[in-house]
Order: C-alpha cells, then structure tokens, then sequence
C-alpha cells in the first residue's frame, strides 16, 4: 500500500480544492463541505433559481463569493449583483453555468452561459470583479461568443497544460462540433479550436452534461434524449477532441436499462458512473440507477460496454464528485421517491459495489433541492495529481495540479529506510 502525505509550503495550500465547497441549489438549499463533510445550509433568503445547474465560485479559503445560474449572478449575501445583464429571453440550460478565476488576477472572473436547446441566443460570458460593492462584487462587463452561436446546454472547463490558462469546452449543433475556447490573462479568445463531433438532431441536446476527466485525457458528453453517451479523447495541449464512439445506456448488460441523465468520473479517472432513471408514473415506485464502466477499457467499446456493473440503486441519478473524494447523488424533482435524500458513493475509485454506496448520507430538511444537476464548476480544483507507475520497483513520476500551486511538496511513502 502506498501513503502520500503533502507538507504544503503556506498554509492557504492546505485544501486547494477549497473553491468547491459551497453548494446551491434550486430552493433555498445550500450545502457546505468546509468541515470535510456535507451539512446543510438552509439559505432563506436565497432566491429561487431556475432548474438548471448552479455554478458557484468560493475563494481559496472556502468562503463563498458568488453562484450564478447563468441568468443571474448573486453575491455571498444572496443579492444579484450590481452591474450589466443578460436582458430578457435568455434561457440558461441544465449545464448552463460555468464560472472561473480570470488567469493571472486574484479580483476577476468569469461566469460562462450556456442556453437551452429551444433558444437561439449566442454563448456569452459574465465579467466580474470582486473588489467593487464594497468585496461584494459587480458585473463590469458582458460579452458574446458568436462562434457558439449554435451551443446548447453542455459547458464545462479544464486547466490547460502550463496549469494557468483554460479551455472552455461546449457541444455546436448545427455545425457538429466540439469548441474549445481559450481563457489566457489576455482574455477569453472568441476563435475556438473546433473538432468534429457525430451529427446529433438539435433537438436531442436538451439535459445531459458534459465532462472531463481528471487525468484530461477523455471527455465525454451524456444525453438524455436517446439515452446516448459520446465517448472522446482529450489532447489538453491544443483543445482537440478525437471523437471515437457512442453508446446507448439500453446496450449495456446491466438491468433495469435507464433513461440516461448524468455521468461522473471516479477521482483518480479509472471509472467512469453514469446514472439516469427507470420511469414509472408511480414516484414510488421510480428507480434510480449507477452504473460502474471501467476506463481501462475505454477505447474497445465492447469491452468498455461489457465492464458496467450496478452499483447502487439511489434516490437519485444525478451525481457529482465533491471535495472529499465521493460522489453524491439525488433526485431533482418534487415527484421523485425521496426528493430531500442525498446518496454517496464513498469509495469511487474501487471496482464494483466496493465502492460502498450509502442510500442516504444527509437528508435535507428545509427546502426542496430540485433544479437538473448538483453544481458545475470546473473540475480542476477536485484534482490533485495525477501518476505513471504501476507497482514496486517502477519509478514514479507525479505530476502535481494543485491550485495555487504550492512552493514545496514532500511525498511520504512510509518508507523509514530512506531516513522520511
């Protein structure tokens, strides 16, 4: 067995991933990871957002500064922000917020939008500055991304490899492809890198996400319109996606099949979870589901489709990796068995039902959780490090992803001989 232990140079670096630990969702639910694990956060005098996903942004500490549900922004004390709008019309998606720290600044950021498939609004991106309003922060300034004229519902990001720039990344629908847009302490590049995606009827672009993997060399993108999932790899160097495969949740030999909703990759990427719902008209009697695909398999699709194993039949189907190394899971709508129930998936990165799935790790009591995801942040600030080596007497090489980055790492094995 190996031990790692992290002797961080300044003590901000302690929990890097501090920026994830504010939740928000639709109805006056927050829930809070500083202590390590969930509590609730009953907000009441949080606004109602829409039902898509919030994005929210806490500073490296774990204090919360803003969330967004891409039509609105609101400040840590729960009021929108002072500044430019989005105007009227604008229909944000169930992926439709993603927000980051501009490069390079420690008072600017972004919050990107996606709409929903039935609007016809371009991309857009939020610019806010959290010295105005007194540290509340304000929105100084708004801007379209034209060559997303066509993107819908799908947003999220990954650190690019000098681990200071960004990619953002979204699905186009008329025209087939991936975007990759560019985020540099210049600005966001509104040229994106596009790649070829499979022809997928507008229309069919409606719930779903979008996700990298934590060891950026896959994303893949869930649908819950023909329950379909798009299978690609990720070069994080230039933003190119290499489409390789799809497949439908009903083809894997699994029962019951689902109604595809949401998919998460396990910490250290080796699995990837999907999750969605087996229908019934009775809540009672409504079946959630978590598949378990094992990503060493990933680029033989038969193989691939062949390794899913049930791993839980939760409350719910939408699922999130958190800052402690799990994976939660609810249900997000009122007609659901048990709307208020959270799951977790304690243990993602081991195969099967060692993963150890808890049916209801934290019930909310005030509030209705509600909304079509958990939250949306970029997934970087979860991952910690990424390795080659498979067992002793290999060399090891780490490559380290905390952010801010550290000024000294130790590594501890538990090897006394070499004097640690």
């Amino acid at each position: 067995m190996m031990f790692v232990v992290f002797c961080i140079g300044y003590n901000t670096y302690s929990q890097p991933n501090k920026r994830t630990v504010n939740w928000f969702t639709h109805q006056n639910v927050g829930i809070d990871f500083n202590s390590g694990i969930p509590i609730e956060n009953p907000i009441n005098t949080m606004p109602e957002l829409i039902m898509g996903s919030v994005s929210t942004m806490s500073d490296t500490n774990g204090n919360l500064l803003f969330y967004s549900d891409g039509l609105k922004i609101f400040n840590r004390e729960h009021n929108v922000m002072p500044g430019l709008t989005c105007g009227t019309g604008f229909i944000p998606a169930g992926q439709g917020a993603l927000s980051i720290p501009k490069p390079g600044s420690d008072s600017l950021y972004y919050v990107f939008t996606a709409r929903a498939v039935e609007n016809f609004h371009p991309m857009f991106y939020y610019t806010i500055n959290m010295n105005r309003n007194g540290g509340l922060g304000e929105v100084i300034d708004i801007d379209t991304l034209e060559a997303g004229w066509d993107a819908a519902n799908h947003i999220t990001a990954s650190y690019m490899k000098n681990k200071r720039d960004y990619w953002i990344f979204t699905r186009k629908y008329r025209e087939h492809k991936y975007a990759a847009f560019k985020v540099t302490p210049q600005g966001v590049d509104p040229i994106p890198v596009l790649s070829n995606a499979p022809e997928r009827p507008f229309e069919t672009g409606g719930f779903g996400v979008i996700k990298v993997a934590y060891n950026k060399k896959y994303i893949m993108s869930c649908f819950e319109a023909h329950t379909a999932n798009e299978i690609c790899k990720l070069d994080n160097e230039t933003g190119e996606i290499e489409y390789l495969y799809q497949f439908h949740s009903h083809e894997l030999p699994v029962d019951p099949w689902i109604n595809q909703k949401n998919l998460e990759f396990s910490p250290s990427s080796k699995y990837l979870y999907i999750s969605g719902d087996h229908y019934s008209a009775v809540p009672e009697e409504k079946v959630s589901c978590v598949y378990q695909l094992d990503m060493q398999y990933v680029e033989d699709q038969m193989s691939f489709t062949q390794s899913a194993t049930l791993v839980g039949e939760p409350k719910g189907y939408h699922i999130q990796l958190a800052s402690d190394g799990k994976i939660y899971c609810y249900y997000s709508l009122p007609d659901g068995p048990s709307p208020n129930v959270i799951g977790v998936i304690n243990n993602p990165d081991r195969r099967g039902v060692e993963c150890n799935y808890e049916d209801e790790a934290l019930t909310i009591v005030d509030g209705l959780i509600g909304g079509q995801s958990f939250v949306n942040f970029a997934p970087d600030f979860l991952f910690r490090f990424d390795y080659n080596g498979i067992c002793e007497s290999d060399t090891f090489t780490f490559n380290p992803w905390f952010f801010p980055e550290p000024t000294t790492i130790h590594w501890n094995f538990g090897d006394t001989a070499s004097g640690v």
